[in-house]
């Protein structure tokens, strides 16, 4: 039976979202209703296999994840712990980082005669899809 005022309440996550995604990295942010650490597990199943911790005690986490494989689904999931030991987790999330632009096939070099007309091809991959300019 816990003791009269004994904290035996686990912090409420909320908000949980993945920003600033590249295609090895990802930065993991939520929210708790008190202060409390930062643990994001992860890995490319449900398994995890890899954690972060920031013992720091917050209400606004963010935690970078870093190693991780290109244009890929990762599996994550946050939990926090108060100063009472009180632990919280989320549910098995998931993010897909991005496929890095490359250029496939360059443009091949042409000369033509000034005034003439002239047509240049590239082709590039990645995800989300390059853009890409052409520039005197």
């Amino acid at each position: 039976m816990p003791l009269p005022n004994e904290d035996t309440t686990p912090p409420v996550i909320s908000n949980v979202q993945v920003t600033l995604v590249t295609d090895t990295t990802a930065t993991v942010t939520w929210d708790t209703d008190e202060p409390a650490d930062s643990v994001v597990a992860f890995g490319l199943t449900s398994a995890y296999g890899s954690t972060v911790v920031d013992a720091a005690q917050v209400t606004s986490h963010s935690v970078t994840l870093t190693g991780l494989a290109a244009d890929t689904l990762h599996h994550y999931q946050v939990s926090s712990t108060d100063a009472s030991s009180n632990t919280a987790s989320s549910g098995d999330l998931t993010f897909t980082t991005v496929d890095p632009p490359a250029i496939t096939t360059q443009p091949a070099s042409q000369t033509v005669n000034q005034g003439d007309s002239v047509t240049f091809t590239v082709v590039a991959t990645g995800t989300p899809a390059p853009t890409y300019q052409w520039k005197k």
